[in-house]
């Protein structure tokens, strides 16, 4: 089963949104097992070329498991660490900023890690917190660092980044 599901902003024209949806639902068919899903619909990077990989489409399995189960899980856990330990207001900057980086490197083919030490430094609980906190805060840290560096943890990490923006848009 493959299938494309489009985001598109208010006022979008419809008969885009199915263009593009469609579009997305060839490249999740493009894929070399077929069963994928291709998210979001206005990628300005996507090439004509349905052979060439699209950093929002992945196979099932993967979708569930590294993007959904593991970042999209580990990103719960950040919002939770943000309301408890620090300004809950940090959350959506934050997310943005952490995105930005991601995109970044995927410009210049490396991500900077002086940069991405800053604002995870800049979560790190005082020296009166609790050990959980601290705790919380390692294991959030460590995650992120560790799939910064690696591209398609990267690339999982931007689509997660992304799903947690549009599920909390409303909240």
């Amino acid at each position: 089963l493959s299938a494309g599901l489009g985001f598109f902003r208010n006022g979008f024209p419809v008969i885009q949104m199915a263009e593009l949806t469609g579009q997305l639902e060839q490249r999740a068919k493009a894929m070399p097992e077929k069963n994928a899903l291709a998210l979001f619909g206005e990628d300005k990077t996507l090439s004509a070329d349905l052979s060439e990989p699209q950093k929002h489409t992945f196979e099932w399995s993967e979708l569930q498991d590294n993007v959904l189960r593991e970042k999209m899980g580990m990103l719960d856990l950040l919002y939770q660490y943000l309301k408890t330990a620090r300004d809950s207001k940090t959350g959506t900057s934050l997310i943005y900023r952490i995105l930005s980086l991601i995109q970044d490197a995927e410009k210049e083919g490396r991500i900077s890690i002086a940069r991405l030490a800053y604002v995870l430094g800049r979560l790190e609980p005082s020296n009166n917190a609790s050990e959980g906190v601290k705790s919380q805060y390692r294991a959030i840290s460590q995650a992120l660092y560790q799939w910064a560096m690696r591209p398609e943890d990267r690339r999982a990490l931007e689509t997660a980044i992304n799903l947690q923006i549009y599920k909390r848009r409303g909240a």
